[in-house]
């Protein structure tokens, strides 16, 4: 059954992305504060805002930068730039503002505890892939044969922050988007879509309910439409 019905997507998160047109210049100074500009892509891409080309070659990429920029992302309660950039994160100084084209966390990496954060892990295809092995019914080649007690797994956002994956927790929208809730738990994130697009493939979606299957245990997937994750 459903178990996120404390737990909230903000409909700012649904407006930011429609930016209204405001006059700024990067690194400009106010009351004493340097003030930059940033925006966050629906894959977790972090972006100067008026960066013309947002794309995975532009992007911010320094992980103890992403880190310490995600760890302080607040709502932007300044009086500043609030309608175009809902979010801030403080950093001495210096006020990062940051609009987001839906959540201003975004979940792209899913990997064992144990594991590290590298370019070529691959942890969660090999997993999918003796998944469809055991529906082929193909004999498991993986360490954790037989295993009853699995290794948990962790969601990544910014650049290799963690927190621990709960798969009965998951939520969809009706336009496929999939969330996870966030460090807090109050809230929900979204799941990039590469990785959603892989966590789909153990899904059945049903005609009255999505079932999703993780470490040989069913959940059934909280399906919401915008109207119901605003007032939840």
């Amino acid at each position: 059954m459903p178990i996120l019905d404390s737990v909230k997507i903000s409909s700012t998160w649904k407006l930011s992305s429609h930016r209204k047109l405001s006059s700024y210049e990067q690194g400009q100074v106010f009351s004493g504060r340097r003030e930059y500009f940033y925006y966050i892509d629906h894959n977790g891409f972090l972006f100067l805002d008026d960066s013309k080309l947002k794309k995975f070659t532009s992007c911010l990429k320094d992980r103890p930068f992403l880190d310490f920029f995600f760890k302080r992302v607040e709502a932007n309660t300044t009086g500043r730039h609030t309608a175009e950039f809902p979010y801030i994160s403080r950093c001495g100084r210096e006020l990062n503002f940051l609009r987001c084209d839906d959540t201003p966390l975004v979940f792209h990496a899913l990997l064992p505890q144990s594991s590290l954060l590298t370019p070529d892990n691959h942890n969660l295809d090999i997993y999918i892939q003796e998944q469809d092995r055991q529906v082929n019914n193909i004999p498991y080649t993986s360490h954790e044969k037989g295993c009853t007690d699995p290794e948990p797994w962790d969601l990544v956002y910014a650049g290799s922050l963690r927190r621990r994956f709960k798969p009965g927790a998951l939520c969809m929208t009706e336009t496929g988007r999939l969330y996870h809730p966030g460090p807090k738990e109050d809230q929900l994130f979204l799941v990039a879509s590469p990785l959603a697009i892989k966590l789909s493939t153990q899904m059945v979606f049903g005609t009255d309910k999505t079932i999703f299957t993780w470490q040989h245990h069913s959940y059934e997937i909280d399906i919401r439409i915008p109207e119901e994750l605003d007032k939840a």
